[in-house]
C-alpha cells in the first residue's frame, strides 16, 4: 500500500503518503456514485470532483473519502469514462 488514512494537524483525517509517489502514478481507484445534482453534493460531506457539473461520493471506508482533503490538494484525477456506473443523481 503506497497511502494510509491518519490524522492531520488540523483538518480532521487525511491520506498520507507512505512512500514517494511519481506524477502520474496512480494512487488507488475511487469507488462510488457519480452525481450531477450541485445541491445534492452540498448535502454531502466527502465528495470528489470529477469536472464543473460532476462529483463522486466515494464509498463508506473508502481512502477516497480523505484524498485531496486540504487547501492545496496535490492529487489529480484519471477518470475513465467506461468504468462510471450508477450515473443517475
Amino acid at each position: 500500500m503506497k497511502v494510509a488514512i491518519g490524522k492531520t494537524n488540523n483538518m480532521g483525517k487525511g491520506v498520507f503518503a507512505l512512500k514517494d509517489i511519481k506524477k502520474g502514478e496512480l494512487i488507488f481507484t475511487l469507488i462510488g456514485d457519480v452525481i450531477r445534482n450541485r445541491d445534492y453534493v452540498r448535502e454531502l460531506k466527502c465528495t470528489f470532483q470529477i469536472d464543473e457539473n460532476k462529483w463522486i461520493n466515494p464509498q463508506k471506508g473508502s481512502l477516497g473519502r480523505y484524498i485531496n482533503n486540504s487547501c492545496k490538494p496535490n492529487a489529480g484525477i484519471n477518470c475513465k469514462k467506461n468504468n462510471c456506473c450508477n450515473d443517475g443523481y
